[in-house]
C-alpha cells in the first residue's frame, strides 16, 4: 500500500510492476502511487461508502436532477460520495478499468463502458467538484451543516489510500474556509468567489495533491512543466516526442476547434497567440498517434517507463481539458497495453522463467514512515523497559506504530514552535483508537503516555483509564463534575476513554451528551496538558462523531488497530507461554492454530481470545497433574501438552446437561415423529464423527444449514430452538441461541441498507441458529427488490461462518422451491431438509390439552369434542394453521368464558373450579 501521493513522475519500478500485474489497482494515473485492490480491501471501501446510506443526511439533495447517471435507489449522499471519488483529482479521471468497475458496481447506472485496461472520464476544465458539491448542499442546509456533510464524505474517501492525502487536504480546506470566512460571505458567494476562497485555503502544499483546486492556470502550468521535464528525459535516450505546441496544434486542427483561453497562462502570452494563429490557419502536421505510441514503447524498453508514463499522462490531460473530451493523438489505452506487454517480457527475460502468475500479488510500497526511517525509531542499545522498544516488540501493529511516530513528531514540532515564539495554534493532538477488542489499544495508550513523557510532551504520561460509568451521572448536574474529576486525575498524562461510543445513547434522560460537551470544552482548554484517547469499534465511533459534530475536530489522528493474523495470534500465545516460563510440547502450536476460527466474527477478541486459551490451557494442565503431585518432575510442571490445549467437549458436564434437557424437550413435543427421527440421525452422525476423528479418520466438514418445509403451526420454530441447544450440547455451536427473523428484519428500502441490516442479524446469530421464517419472501422476483441483496449476504455468512452458525430457512414447499431457484448458490448451501407434516386431529387435541394444562385450566370431554369439530372444519379451509389455530381457538375460548361468567354474576362470587373450566359453549362461540 502506498503511503504517499507523489506526482506520477516519481513512480518507481515497483509502482510500474503493480500497474502491470493484471490485478485491480487504484492510483498510478493521477497524483498518487498505485495501490493493489484485493477483495477484502474492495469490500472494506464499498462497505464504508454504503454505510453512508444510514447517515442522518443520507437524503441531503434531490440527486435525480443534479447527480444523474447513478442507480436510482442509491441514496443521494452515496451518489455524492461516488461523484467525489471520480472527480477529486480534477476534470480528467484516468483509472484502472477493473478497479473502477469493481468499485462502482451497483452505484452507477452503466458503470465503465470501456472493455480495455483503463477507464477515462472528462469534465469541463473550469468545473470544480468542491464548488459544485458545496453549492449543491447549500441549497438545503446552512454553512455549518454543509461543511459537516462534506467532511463526513471526505473522511470516507480519505480511508482509500491513493485518495487519502487529497481528501485530507480537502477536509482541511473546508474547515479552514468555514472557520475563517464569515458565514454571511459564504452564504452569498458566487461560484468563482468560492473557487478563489478554496484556492487560498489550499496553499502550496495542498496544490500538490489537489492541483485543480488551485485553479486551472496553476494546474495547467504544473502539467506543462511535467510534460517538458519528461520530454527532456525521453530525448536523452533518443525517444523524441512532439513539443506541446506541435501536439496542441495537431490535435486542435484535427478536432476542428480553437485554442481555449484557459491555456494562455500555461503557454505564455506570445506562444498562446502563435499557436492560435497556427490552428486558425489549419496548419498541416506530421504528428501522428502511432508515431507517439512507438516512441513511448521504445522508452519503456529502454528503462524509462516512468518518464514515458508521465509524458503520456500529462499530454493526455492537457489535451483533454482543451476540448473537454479524450484526445485523439494520445492513445493512453494503447500505451497501457504496451507498458504491460513490455514489462511482462522484461520480467520473463530477467527471471529466466515465466513471470509471476496472476494469483501472486506484487506488493506496493508498505505504509509507514519511509520518508524518514529514523524518525521515532528505537535507539540502538535501548534498555528493555524503554517504551519505544516495548512498542516495537508488540506483535504486528505496523500501521499503528507509524501513526504514533507521526503523531509524536507533530506534537514535538508544535512544542518547538511555541519555544521559538510562534503563535500558530497547534493542531489537535488527541487520538481516536479504532478497532476490535484485544488489538492492543490500552497497552499502546499506556506506552504513548510514557513516550510523550520522555520526549517532554507530557509532564507525567500516566494513563487514566475510564469508561462511561466514570463520566456519566444518573441525575441532573452529576455528569459535568464527574468528567472534570477524571480530567483532573489525568492532568499531565493520558485520559483513555474505553468504548467511548457508549456516550452516544439516544434518549432524553441520558446524560452522555452532557459528558461529551464537557469533554470537548476541557479538551480545548487543556489541549497541552492532557492527551485524550477515545477508543472503540470503528462503526460505533463514527456514529459518536456524527452525533457530536464538534468532537471530530478535537481529534488530530485516527489510529486503526487491525485484527491480528493467525500467525500473529500464535506469536502472541507463544509470548504468553514464554513470559510465564512454560515450555510447549511437540504439536502444541498446530493445536493452537486449530482453535483459531476459519473466519473471524466481526467482534473477534484477538489477543483476548489467546489469553482465554492460555489460561484454560494452564487450568487443564493443573487438573491433569493434580492427581500425582508427589512424583512430578520440573520438566512435567513446565510443559504444556496437546492434551492441555484440547478441550474435551464430552467431559463438559454443563454441555452434557444442555444436550440431555434439549433431547427431553424434543421428545415431549406432540407428534413430529419423522422429525424426531431425523434429529436423532443428525445427533448420531455428529457423535460418530467425533469417534472417527479421535481414531484419526478424516471426516467431512459439510455445512449443517437446513430447510424446514411445512405449513404454519407445525412446530418449525420450536424444533429450531431445541436443535440450537442440541448442537450447543454437542459442541458444534458455541452459544446455542436462536435468532428468529422475517423479511422485514433483513430487507431495507435503499441499496446498501439491506446488506447492513442482514449483516447485523447474521452477526447476532453467530454461535447459534438463524431461523428465517417465510424465507421465500426474500425472493419476490420484482425488479429493484433488495431481497437478493439479503440473499447474497446470507450466502457469504453461511460459507464463512459454517463452523459456528446454522441457518434454517423455513417456509412452504412450492414457495421454497422458488426461493432456492432465485440464486444458483442457495440450494447447495442447504444439505439438510426436514418436512414437517400437518398435525392429525388427535394431535391437535393433545396440543390443546397441553395449552390448557400450562394455563391451569380444565377442558372436559364434551368441550374437547366441540373443539375437535371446529378444528376439523377449519382444516378444510385454505390457510389452516395447525397448532397456531389451536392456540387461537384456546385464546378465544378463554375470552368467551370470562364474558360468560361476567354476565352470570360478579366475578368475585364465581367458584374457582368454574373459572378454571372451559365449557363446550366457550369453544362453540369462539372465532377461529
Amino acid at each position: 500500500m502506498a503511503d504517499r501521493t507523489p506526482p506520477a513522475a516519481s513512480l518507481t519500478d515497483r509502482d510500474i510492476e503493480v500497474m502491470t500485474s493484471g490485478l485491480p489497482y487504484l492510483g498510478g494515473w493521477d497524483t498518487s502511487a498505485p495501490w493493489v485492490v484485493g477483495a477484502d480491501e474492495l469490500a472494506g471501501i464499498r462497505s464504508r461508502i454504503v454505510a453512508l446510506a444510514t447517515h442522518e443526511y443520507a437524503h441531503c439533495v434531490d440527486a435525480d436532477s443534479v447527480l444523474p447517471g447513478y442507480v436510482d435507489t442509491v441514496p443521494p449522499l452515496v451518489r455524492l460520495t461516488v461523484f467525489i471519488l471520480e472527480s477529486l483529482h480534477g476534470p480528467v479521471l484516468i483509472r484502472d478499468h477493473s478497479a473502477q468497475n469493481d468499485l462502482l458496481a451497483d452505484f452507477k447506472a452503466e458503470g465503465a463502458s470501456s472493455r480495455g485496461l483503463l477507464y477515462c472520464l472528462v469534465w469541463p476544465s473550469g468545473f470544480s467538484w468542491l464548488v459544485f458539491a458545496w453549492q449543491l448542499l447549500r441549497e438545503n442546509y446552512d454553512i455549518t451543516t454543509t461543511a459537516r456533510i462534506l467532511g463526513d464524505v471526505l473522511e470516507v474517501v480519505a480511508e482509500i489510500p491513493p485518495l487519502s492525502a487529497a481528501a485530507a487536504d480537502a477536509v482541511r480546506v473546508v474547515r479552514s474556509v468555514t472557520d475563517t470566512i464569515p458565514a454571511g460571505r459564504l452564504e452569498t458567494a458566487a461560484d468563482d468567489q468560492l473557487a478563489e476562497m478554496f484556492a487560498d485555503a489550499l496553499g502550496e502544499a495542498g496544490a500538490q495533491t489537489l492541483p485543480w483546486l488551485s485553479g486551472p492556470d496553476s494546474a495547467l502550468e504544473t502539467l506543462a512543466r511535467q510534460l517538458a521535464s519528461s520530454a527532456g528525459r525521453l530525448s536523452a535516450i533518443d525517444c523524441a516526442v512532439p513539443s506541446f505546441d506541435d501536439l496542441l496544434v495537431a490535435e486542435l486542427v484535427q478536432a476542428g476547434t480553437s485554442v481555449p483561453a484557459v491555456l494562455r497562462t500555461a503557454l505564455g502570452g506570445q506562444t498562446f497567440m502563435l499557436v492560435r494563429e497556427r490552428v486558425a490557419a489549419g496548419e498541416a502536421s506530421d504528428v501522428e498517434a502511432h508515431t507517439i505510441s512507438n516512441a513511448l514503447a521504445r522508452a519503456v524498453r529502454a528503462g524509462e517507463a516512468g518518464a514515458a508514463h508521465q509524458w503520456a499522462v500529462s499530454a493526455f490531460r492537457l489535451l483533454a481539458v482543451c476540448q473537454d473530451t479524450p484526445p485523439a493523438l494520445i492513445d493512453l489505452e494503447g500505451f497501457a497495453n504496451d507498458l504491460t506487454d513490455i514489462c511482462h517480457m522484461q520480467r520473463r527475460e530477467s527471471a529466466g522463467q515465466e513471470e509471476t502468475g496472476p494469483g501472486e500479488r506484487p506488493r506496493a510500497r508498505e505504509t509507514g514512515v519511509a520518508d524518514d526511517p529514523s524518525a521515532g525509531a528505537v535507539p540502538e542499545g535501548a534498555p528493555a523497559d524503554d517504551p519505544w522498544a516495548r512498542l516495537d516488540r508488540m506483535v504486528g501493529l505496523s500501521g499503528v506504530k507509524s501513526t504514533v511516530r507521526r503523531a509524536l513528531r507533530g506534537a514535538e514540532l508544535a512544542q518547538r514552535r511555541r519555544d521559538a515564539g510562534i503563535t500558530l495554534k497547534p493542531p489537535a493532538r488527541h487520538l481516536l483508537f479504532l478497532g476490535n477488542p484485544g488489538t492492543g489499544k490500552t497497552e499502546v495508550a499506556r506506552l504513548i503516555g510514557e513516550i510523550y513523557r520522555e520526549r517532554g510532551v507530557l509532564r507525567t504520561g500516566k494513563l487514566t483509564e475510564v469508561s462511561r460509568a466514570d463520566l456519566v451521572g444518573e441525575g441532573i448536574g452529576e455528569t459535568a463534575p464527574k468528567v472534570r474529576k477524571q480530567f483532573a486525575k489525568a492532568m499531565g498524562g493520558v485520559l483513555f476513554i474505553d468504548e467511548a461510543y457508549t456516550l452516544n445513547v439516544d434518549g432524553r434522560s441520558d446524560y452522555g451528551k452532557e459528558a461529551v460537551d464537557e469533554l470537548m470544552t476541557l479538551m480545548e482548554t487543556h489541549r497541552d496538558d492532557v492527551l485524550v484517547i477515545a477508543a472503540g469499534y470503528r462503526e460505533q465511533m463514527q456514529s459518536l462523531l456524527r452525533a457530536n459534530p464538534g468532537l471530530e475536530s478535537r481529534f488530530g489522528n485516527r489510529v486503526s488497530f487491525d485484527d491480528f493474523s493467525d500467525d500473529e495470534l500464535v506469536q502472541i500465545f507463544h509470548g504468553m507461554v514464554r513470559d510465564a516460563r512454560f515450555d510447549l510440547a511437540d504439536g502444541v502450536e498446530k493445536e493452537v492454530r486449530s482453535h483459531l476460527p476459519r473466519k473471524r466474527t466481526p467482534r473477534y477478541g484477538n489477543a483476548r481470545e489467546m489469553r482465554r486459551l492460555f489460561e484454560a490451557t494452564v487450568e487443564r494442565q493443573g487438573m491433569r497433574l493434580s492427581g500425582r503431585l508427589d512424583d512430578l518432575t520440573d520438566e512435567e510442571v513446565r510443559t504444556l501438552t496437546v492434551a492441555d490445549i484440547r478441550e474435551d467437549r464430552h467431559d463438559d458436564e454443563q454441555r452434557r446437561r444442555i444436550f440431555r434437557t434439549a433431547e427431553q424437550d424434543l421428545s415431549r413435543l406432540v407428534g413430529l415423529d419423522p422429525i424426531k427421527r431425523e434429529v436423532a440421525g443428525l445427533v448420531n452422525e455428529v457423535q460418530m464423527e467425533d469417534l472417527l476423528r479421535e481414531a484419526g479418520v478424516r471426516t467431512n466438514d459439510d455445512a449443517r444449514h437446513m430447510l424446514f418445509l411445512g405449513n404454519p403451526g407445525t412446530g418449525k420454530t420450536e424444533v429450531a430452538r431445541i436443535l440450537a441447544r442440541i448442537y450447543h450440547g454437542l459442541g458444534l455451536l458455541s452459544q446455542g441461541h436462536l435468532v428468529e427473523v422475517h423479511r422485514s428484519d433483513l430487507v431495507a428500502g435503499y441499496i446498501g441498507q439491506t446488506a447492513l441490516k442482514t449483516e447485523a442479524k447474521l452477526e447476532s446469530a453467530i454461535g447459534g441458529v438463524l431461523f428465517i421464517d417465510e424465507a421465500y419472501s426474500l425472493a419476490t422476483g420484482y425488479e429493484n427488490d433488495f431481497g437478493q441483496e439479503a440473499i447474497s449476504k446470507l450466502i457469504t455468512f453461511m460459507e464463512d461462518y459454517r463452523d459456528d452458525l446454522v441457518v434454517i430457512a423455513a417456509g412452504y414447499g412450492e414457495e421454497m422451491d422458488d426461493f432456492l431457484a432465485s440464486n444458483s448458490g442457495l440450494a447447495s448451501r442447504f444439505p439438510i431438509r426436514f418436512d414437517f407434516p400437518d398435525y392429525s386431529d388427535d394431535e391437535l387435541i393433545d396440543v390443546l390439552i397441553r395449552f390448557a394444562q400450562a394455563d391451569g385450566r380444565t377442558v372436559g370431554p364434551e368441550a374437547l369434542a366441540e373443539a375437535r369439530r371446529l378444528l376439523a372444519e377449519k382444516r378444510d379451509r385454505p390457510g389452516f394453521g395447525n397448532a397456531r389455530d389451536v392456540r387461537s381457538l384456546f385464546s378465544a375460548a378463554k375470552r368467551h368464558q370470562i364474558s360468560r361468567l361476567a354476565d352470570e354474576r360478579s366475578l368475585h362470587e364465581v367458584q374457582p373450579e368454574r373459572v378454571r373450566t372451559l365449557l363446550p359453549v366457550d369453544f362453540a362461540q369462539s372465532m377461529i
